[in-house]
């Protein structure tokens, strides 16, 4: 308790001494002063009046500034708002844009993949002949020169089949493929045998394509046996898939 006491005795007067020394700073200041603010003259007043006067209109021009610059600046954010609505139009704009573009791209390639398909045709050759017993076969010599036939109904590696063979008429056969390679594609009837008939085959024809279906001239076979198949007709296929018929 003692050393508390004596602890706030000695901050007491510390605060004393500072406080004397500072009355006696002004004291000091007011001697040494007095006479400089007792001498000034009313000039001087009034230039210092004049000056602060300016210094006022000043600064009541720089509050006026800092107004406009406010109202500047408000209407700047204004106009960045809306700067910023036409910044996002523009942006959905192109999105959709984009997807547009995107769709007429899909657009394109299904059509392309159309035309692709609409550049290949189909084959199927058909003969029938209402003659009796008789055994009448179809051939066919591809792009390649394989020759399918009732021996040789599917060959490896080779588009096409004959799909229907008849041997005791009367009688149909069908040779068909669901895409053909372009090129020539012979055809050629051959009567295989007659079965006792002695009248001749009368044979009907025809290919079904793409575009439609083209007939060939009927045909009466004679003379039977393998090595004397009659060559009918020429079926050329184009690149573009159209289809020719030239007869022989």
């Amino acid at each position: 308790m003692k050393f508390r006491s004596r602890e706030i005795n000695v901050f007491s007067m510390s605060a004393l001494d500072l406080f004397a020394s500072a009355l006696g700073a002004f004291i000091l200041i007011s001697i040494v002063l007095m006479p400089y603010f007792l001498r000034v003259e009313p000039e001087e007043v009034s230039r210092l009046r004049q000056a602060l006067a300016e210094a006022r209109a000043a600064e009541a021009e720089t509050r006026r500034s800092l107004e406009r610059s406010q109202a500047a600046l408000e209407r700047c954010g204004g106009r960045e708002a809306a700067c910023r609505r036409e910044v996002e139009a523009v942006r959905r704009e192109l999105e959709e844009t984009r997807q547009g573009a995107a769709a007429l791209q899909s657009c394109r390639a299904e059509l392309n993949a159309c035309e692709d398909r609409l550049s290949k045709t189909f084959l199927a050759f058909v003969i029938q002949w209402p003659t009796s017993a008789h055994d009448v076969d179809l051939h066919i010599v591809d792009v390649a020169g394989a020759e399918f036939y009732y021996e040789k109904k599917t060959i490896p590696g080779r588009p096409g089949e004959l799909s229907a063979d008849t041997t005791d008429g009367p009688g149909v056969e069908i040779w068909e493929v669901s895409e053909a390679p372009a090129g020539e594609y012979r055809v050629l009837y051959n009567l295989y045998d007659r079965h006792g008939n002695g009248e001749p085959a009368v044979v009907k024809g025809g290919v079904y394509h793409r575009d439609g279906h083209d007939r060939f001239a009927e045909r009466r076979l004679t003379r039977e046996g393998r090595r004397n198949a009659v060559p009918v007709a020429v079926v050329t296929v184009k690149d573009d898939g159209n289809v020719e018929v030239s007869e022989r």
